[in-house]
């Protein structure tokens, strides 16, 4: 093995390092492994399930996990519940496989402490070759706080007034002007926010992609942003 080789993979391994260090993915990092894995000559079948979880009197705050999507939306409702639609799409060997794991899905919520956490209820000990890929759009009735991770696609979040935490492997994160602060953990792709007057503080950790932060006169709060390979702009 020649010099010039050694040192690239010397330098590849410290940027993995850098990588694992900065930001808490991958998938089994990030507490997502029990959605299973691709593999090749999968089959697929998607279903679609409603979302109708209602908060206990101390819920403050809903946790969702994902595969792909998170849409979250403050409704304007006066109904103490989350509502919504989870579309799943469930992988296997066959496409029979495939349909009779999402035909046993369900959609629950299961409240800890001031925590709605919005979960797939999926059947015991399924094949290694299932794996199980949600994406949400939900419809919050109050303005608390969220914590959302995904693996790919695109985490829109709008209305939300409280804390946001936000992990995603790649794809963007999209957030309006209303949280109170944000932390937000990234492998690639991009964060696009604005600031407004009240907000607190914003934590942005990234491996590669991009921040725009707008920010208005006489907003408040500071911006925190680390990054391997990626930049920032605040205007």
């Amino acid at each position: 093995m020649s010099w010039q080789c050694l040192v690239s993979i010397i330098a590849m391994a410290v940027i993995l390092c850098m990588a694992w260090v900065y930001v808490e993915a991958p998938i089994s990092f990030m507490g997502l492994s029990h959605f299973g894995f691709n593999y090749p000559g999968q089959e697929e079948y998607v279903v679609e399930l409603p979302v109708n979880e209602a908060f206990g009197t101390a819920s403050t705050r809903v946790n969702v996990e994902a595969i792909h999507d998170v849409i979250i939306i403050i409704s304007g409702t006066t109904e103490s519940a989350v509502t919504g639609i989870a579309t799943i799409t469930v992988r296997a060997r066959t496409t029979s496989e495939a349909k009779q794991v999402a035909e046993q899905l369900t959609v629950e919520g299961r409240p800890s402490g001031s925590t709605l956490y919005i979960e797939i209820n999926r059947p015991e000990n399924l094949s290694r070759f299932v794996s199980i890929q949600p994406s949400f759009t939900l419809y919050m009735p109050f303005a608390g706080g969220v914590t959302s991770k995904t693996i790919s696609g695109e985490t829109r979040i709008a209305g939300i007034q409280g804390d946001l935490t936000v992990d995603s492997i790649s794809g963007d994160i999209v957030l309006d002007a209303m949280p109170a602060s944000v932390t937000a953990n990234l492998i690639s792709g991009s964060l696009n926010m604005t600031l407004n007057s009240g907000m607190k503080n914003v934590y942005a950790k990234m491996i590669s992609g991009g921040v725009l932060i707008n920010a208005p006169v006489g907003t408040g709060g500071s911006v925190n942003f680390t990054s391997v390979s990626g930049s920032a702009t605040v205007r």
